[in-house]
């Protein structure tokens, strides 16, 4: 399965990226604004950088990524 997950520079986030990976069975598409802080597996995961409050920045990384779950 293909999941995003919005703000993964959070603690939230970041558990959750964390959890995924874990398991080893899912695609994963981590999105923050700005840059990846995420200290941990970067070749495990795809970080896009997207301010979800920006519709065109939300609508263009799902177009290119597909995700077939999100979890904002």
């Amino acid at each position: 399965m293909k999941i995003l997950i919005t703000g993964s520079n959070g603690l939230l986030g970041q558990k959750l990226v964390q959890l995924i990976i874990e398991k080893g069975k899912d695609e994963l598409i981590a999105t923050a604004r700005g840059a990846n802080r995420l200290p941990f597996a970067e070749d495990k995961y795809t970080y896009a950088s997207m301010d979800i409050t920006k519709k065109d920045e939300v609508m263009e990384v799902v177009a290119k990524h597909q995700p077939e779950v999100i979890i904002h």
